[in-house]
């Protein structure tokens, strides 16, 4: 079609030319001169056309530029996107257009991407009336979708993420990639109408919060006392089944709170419990922290506990003559087996001597008497390899995350507190930034996906204190849109890296594991498909949590909710079969169709995936 444009105006531009010189009649001679407006409207048609061309791939470039540059956070990201979409979509030298752009506006509230672009294209055609190029230009305005969301993050916070210390650990990737996430949807902005965020970490447990949030009155048999010297910090036990599978809320049916018993796998109560149960454990003993039947007494106890330990053959005789305690101090301070102890006094001294500088300096504590002082030393050089390494006095209370495996404490394993919903941007940072791995008890999926519920469920409309109408009624779209009835949207996004497990660290755990939110395995308290026989294998509980977390998907997503599910540096294939099966479809249309499931092999994959379900979430629209 060009070619023939270009041939036609030639000729008649050559005719046109011969005319003119034509002198044979002045009727020819006005023909001549009539001929110049035609060629110029032929080559106005035929440049107009290649134009047209260009301005269309023009505007297609800016568009998909626009786009691609929206989903970046990171100004560099941004522009390098921005750039490499652009010459995908508009090859150099197109039609012969020299481009200049494209140019990027972000407006105040990084809600609005302006992209401009324009290209000088030569013409063919309309030079001949002077005209030797056109300017084309195109503009878009790429805007974030601004309708109603309640989101909820619901991330694991188990001992398998740790740690971190570790730049490159699991809990920082996740919290980086969740943070990312949050930048990209706030934009600049410290909040935005209708948009509220969460935050629901979870182990083998979920902390709802503790005193200072009245959130004792959501608890049943709660005795504060039972924690001395420590607090209740806020971990529930699960409700029994089927209400651990439910959005009921407390008005309903209230929660235990969590206690991990003083016992020989936690050690933290009375401090005679603490070493009976740490002799017999090393001697064999049923668990237990009571002394075993036909021991007199504690003395007698540690007599034999000296007799495992040591060389019965070289050290008998003196355990019919020493006091147990003096047997204790030999053994803790290195003294030969036929040594003569000092007095009490000088003892004590050496002792000090002994502990500092962990706890005492060089003057002890009034009031500790020498066997208090002993057994600390024995657990010092004894207990589980903390040899001469830690600070603590009996009772022991260490429940601190970097505590790991051999934390302590009623509220061993206990994470963070869940964050209700919020729309203040500085809130759900400091969240995410306050999760850590936390070791011992297992994980438990199932319970923080329906705790992600109730945080979204209008069942639980006012009751999480702050805002009295959070959360939102669910949107019903075949009624009209009003004030109680608006467009909110429901997400709950949630990552695990492991299974659903009961956990025993020690691998010979009293009742058969940690304790948990289900009790200890032995407790009997997971059932087989809830109300059963009491399972007492840790993979028939595994099956039994993931049916219910099953129960919990469906009935979640039949309230609208949209689950978008992440399995993290996970290779178990039925882990990912019951993340993948919990997930929403990607088009609601297509129930049976692709799910909103990632799996993330890497920190690098799991960045790009919480990347994407961003920009899903943001929903970027050309708005001009």
């Amino acid at each position: 079609m060009l070619n023939r444009l270009t041939r036609l105006a030639r000729s008649l531009g050559h005719r046109a030319k011969g005319l003119v010189r034509d002198r044979a009649g002045g009727s020819m001679v006005l023909v001549g001169f009539a001929t110049v407006p035609i060629v110029a409207f032929v080559g106005l048609s035929g440049d107009s056309a290649i134009g047209y061309l260009v301005k269309s791939r023009l505007g297609q470039a800016v568009d998909a530029a626009g786009l691609a540059a929206a989903r970046e956070t990171d100004e560099v990201a941004r522009d390098a996107a921005l750039d490499m979409y652009f010459d995908a979509n508009f090859p150099e030298n197109y039609m012969g257009s020299t481009v200049d752009g494209p140019y990027l506006t972000p407006s105040d509230d990084d809600f609005q991407l302006t992209i401009e672009a324009t290209a000088v294209v030569p013409t063919n055609f309309m030079r001949i009336v002077g005209i030797d190029t056109m300017t084309v230009a195109a503009r878009t305005v790429i805007e974030r979708a601004r309708s109603g969301m309640e989101l909820v993050l619901v991330m694991d916070n188990t001992g398998s993420m740790c740690c971190d210390s570790d730049p490159n650990s699991k809990i920082n990737a996740m919290k980086s990639a969740a943070q990312n996430l949050i930048n990209i949807l706030f934009g600049n902005n410290d909040s935005i109408e209708n948009f509220w965020v969460g935050v629901v970490p979870y182990t083998s447990m979920v902390n709802i919060g503790d005193e200072t949030l009245n959130r004792h009155l959501w608890l049943s048999d709660y005795h504060p006392s039972e924690y001395n010297p420590s607090d209740w910090k806020g971990c529930v036990e699960a409700r029994e089944y089927p209400l651990d599978t439910t959005d009921d809320p407390y008005t309903v049916a209230t929660w235990t709170p969590a206690l991990y018993a003083n016992h020989f796998d936690n050690y933290w109560d009375d401090q005679d419990e603490v070493l009976i149960g740490h002799m017999r454990d090393e001697l064999g003993y049923t668990d237990g922290t009571t002394l075993p039947a036909g021991i007199a007494s504690l003395g007698d106890f540690i007599t034999d506990y000296l007799e495992f330990k040591l060389n019965p053959q070289s050290w008998h005789k003196f355990y019919t003559t020493d006091q147990p305690w003096q047997q204790a101090a030999r053994l803790v301070l290195g003294y030969s087996s036929n040594a003569t102890l000092p007095s009490t006094t000088t003892l004590r001294t050496y002792l000090a001597s002994y502990l500092t500088p962990h706890s005492y300096g060089t003057t002890l504590p009034t009031g500790d008497t020498l066997r208090d002082l002993l057994m600390e030393a024995w657990f010092r050089r004894s207990y589980d390899g903390r040899n001469n390494n830690q600070d603590w006095r009996l009772p022991i209370i260490r429940d601190d995350y970097d505590d790991f495996n051999e934390g302590t404490g009623p509220n061993l394993g206990c994470g963070p507190p869940i964050t209700p919903l919020t729309d203040n941007r500085n809130t759900i940072v400091a969240a995410i930034s306050e999760m850590r791995a936390w070791h011992r008890g297992g994980t438990t999926s199932n319970l923080g996906l329906v705790w992600g519920w109730r945080v979204l469920s209008p069942r639980w409309q006012g009751l999480w204190g702050g805002d009295p109408g959070l959360p939102n009624d669910y949107f019903d779209p075949s009624q009209p849109t009003d004030d109680s009835n608006q467009p909110i949207d429901k997400v709950v996004i949630i990552l695990t890296d492991g299974n659903n497990q009961v956990y025993d660290h020690k691998g010979n755990g009293p009742l058969s594991s940690d304790y948990t939110a289900y009790g200890r395995l032995g407790d009997g308290r997971v059932r087989q498909n809830g109300t059963g026989s009491p399972i007492t294998s840790s993979s028939g509980a595994r099956n039994e949590l993931d049916r219910r977390m099953g129960e919990i998907c469906a009935a979640m997503r039949d309230d609208g909710i949209k689950i978008i599910t992440i399995t993290f540096q996970q290779n178990d294939s039925a882990t990912q079969a019951l993340f993948s099966a919990c997930a929403s479809p990607r088009d609601p249309d297509d129930p049976t169709g692709d799910r909103l499931y990632y799996d993330s092999p890497t920190n690098e994959d799991l960045q790009a995936d919480f990347e994407e379900i961003a920009s899903e979430l943001s929903r970027l629209r050309i708005a001009e």
